[in-house]
C-alpha cells in the first residue's frame, strides 16, 4: 500500500471519532458552562456526557429494534 492508501484508512477509522465530538461540541454544548466555579464546571460536565451517554443507549437501542 501507499502511504496515500495508509492515510486514507487511517482517516477513515477516525471519521466516526470526530463526528461524536462534534455531537458534544454543538448538540450537547459541552463547553458551555452554567458557572464559574470548579463544581459548577465538572457537574455540568457529568451531566452532559451522562445526557449523552444515555441518548446514545436509547438511539443503539431504538435503531436494533427499528431493523427486526
Amino acid at each position: 500500500m501507499s502511504p496515500y492508501e495508509d492515510f486514507k484508512g487511517l482517516y477513515h477509522q477516525r471519521w466516526s471519532v470526530e463526528t461524536e465530538f462534534d455531537r458534544l461540541k454543538n448538540i450537547h454544548e459541552i463547553e458551555n458552562f452554567s458557572g464559574r466555579k470548579e463544581i459548577c464546571i465538572k457537574q455540568d460536565f457529568y451531566a452532559k456526557i451522562l445526557t449523552y451517554n444515555m441518548t446514545m443507549t436509547l438511539k443503539q437501542d431504538g435503531e436494533r429494534y427499528m431493523t427486526r
